[in-house]
């Protein structure tokens, strides 16, 4: 007679190697049956007695052997199909084995909530067809123990899918940061991943929500709050205080795991919108595009009667129409002519003059602020008069900006009212000596902006005024 186990040893054995189960139990799930196969199930042991060490390789032999693990009723049923036998391990071991791994959880779906459903409205009619209600009657103690064990098994059904529903964030998160490093079709990826939460969101989050509804209505009967709450009265008013406050102790904890459900579902809710609208967009622009490159092709051939494309596209891609009249990008270039250079080393020379005279200077005195006195004001306007008197000029078109940025980076508390006194300042230095450089103010307004503060003015040019004998 072959070495066998008790179902002690045999369980420690299951556990202390548990990825044989682990690889059986994906496998059943991936093929939605309820069996392993025998060949399937050899196949996983010889893979681990690969990295078992050999001392312990006869043990995992014994405890995994068939016969063991039916004797010990860890297997529930052994069948022969096509020459094929199929192993059936009891609920318990297999229930036992998914708690540990999270990822073999099973799906909460609304078939398995309905059944539940289903057992607990069995469970109440049979409590409103008791007759006696009596501790020393036995029909009472089971339906009794029936209720709360239904209660029970539904909390922790609830319970054990929380954790696995709760790091669909995490999920969600990795989707999108691979959506983003995507280097193939995008559009294709993208909408694989809405099916893939979509199906999610209906099969797993969406069900449970609608269990613990406690207004929703059910064309099959009571929801499960109803339920409960009939069971309460009947404990109640048939002398069973202790038994209703157990029932509604079984209330409150379902109403509170509903809270992280609900927020689970907002932010998946959320993900699917945005997910959607991107792929509207995405299809709406590409059909826009499709339309308006066969109007360009059709123009590409000998016929000149076809030089420019219809406006129907634009009329009817909403999106497209007033483009025209928004103003083209502009972008900073620079320049390769001598004047540009000429004129950026002269712009470095003045900005390097005026660090040395700033050095040299004392340091500015005064408020520009409103709130500060005439006699500070006074002395700030004076500072900046002796800067200016010492400062170097080039021609340029907007006199403002270039005493702005002259300025600005020198003055404490600087504000525009620094740089209208030093504009009014040289603008009247100009008009009065008529030499050197004069100031030509046209009708075009432009705006800047330092802070919060903005300050609209009137463009002025500043030219170089050529002598007589020239």
């Amino acid at each position: 007679m072959s070495k066998k186990f008790n179902t002690h040893t045999t369980i420690k054995v299951l556990f202390d190697h548990p990825a044989v189960m682990f690889d059986c139990i994906e496998q059943m799930d991936a093929q939605a049956e309820i069996f392993i196969r025998e060949s399937q199930f050899i196949s996983r042991l010889k893979r681990q007695l690969k990295i078992t060490p050999k001392e312990q390789q006869q043990r995992l032999r014994i405890a995994f052997k068939t016969e063991n693990l039916f004797q010990c009723q860890i297997i529930a049923d052994v069948s022969s199909v096509n020459g094929d036998r199929h192993l059936i391990f009891q609920d318990e071991v297999i229930s036992l084995f998914r708690l540990c791994k999270a990822s073999l959880h099973q799906e909460l779906t609304d078939s398995r909530l309905r059944s539940h459903l289903e057992s607990l409205r069995s469970v109440k009619q049979r409590l409103d067809e008791l007759a006696v209600f009596d501790e020393q009657d036995f029909n009472h103690t089971e339906i009794k123990d029936d209720l709360l064990k239904q209660l029970s098994d539904i909390y922790g059904l609830l319970r054990k899918n929380i954790s696995s529903m709760e790091k669909m964030n995490q999920e969600l998160e990795d989707m999108t940061a691979q959506a983003s490093r995507q280097q193939g079709d995008f559009s294709d990826y993208r909408q694989q991943m809405f099916e893939r939460v979509s199906h999610i969101y209906e099969r797993r989050i969406k069900p449970t929500l609608s269990f613990l509804n406690e207004t929703i209505r059910l064309n099959d009967g009571a929801n499960l709050f109803s339920i409960i709450n009939d069971c309460i009265t009947i404990m109640d008013s048939r002398g069973q205080p202790d038994t209703a406050h157990q029932i509604f102790l079984f209330s409150m904890s379902l109403t509170n795991i509903s809270k992280p459900i609900n927020r689970l579902s907002n932010e998946v809710e959320r993900f699917l919108k945005k997910t959607r609208q991107g792929i509207l967009e995405s299809n709406a622009m590409e059909a826009a595009y499709q339309d308006l490159l066969k109007s360009h092709q059709q123009t590409q051939t000998e016929n000149m009667t076809r030089k420019y494309m219809e406006k129907g596209w634009a009329k009817q891609t909403k999106f497209a129409m007033g483009l025209k009249q928004q103003n083209r990008p502009k972008t900073y270039r620079l320049g390769h002519s001598a004047s540009y250079i000429d004129n950026f080393h002269n712009e470095v020379t003045l900005r390097l003059d005026d660090l040395r005279l700033f050095k040299l200077m004392l340091p500015v005195q005064g408020k520009s602020k409103k709130e500060g006195s005439s006699k500070q004001r006074m002395l700030r306007a004076d500072t900046i008069y002796a800067l200016l008197s010492n400062m170097r000029f080039r021609e340029t078109n907007d006199f403002t900006v270039m005493m702005h940025y002259r300025i600005e980076p020198y003055f404490d508390d600087y504000q525009f009212t620094d740089l209208l006194t030093a504009i009014f300042h040289l603008s009247y230095q100009y008009k009065k000596d008529k030499t050197g450089f004069k100031l030509i103010t046209t009708n075009k307004r432009q705006q800047i902006q330092y802070g919060d503060e903005a300050y609209i003015y009137r463009l002025q040019r500043l030219e170089l005024v050529e002598s007589d004998g020239e």
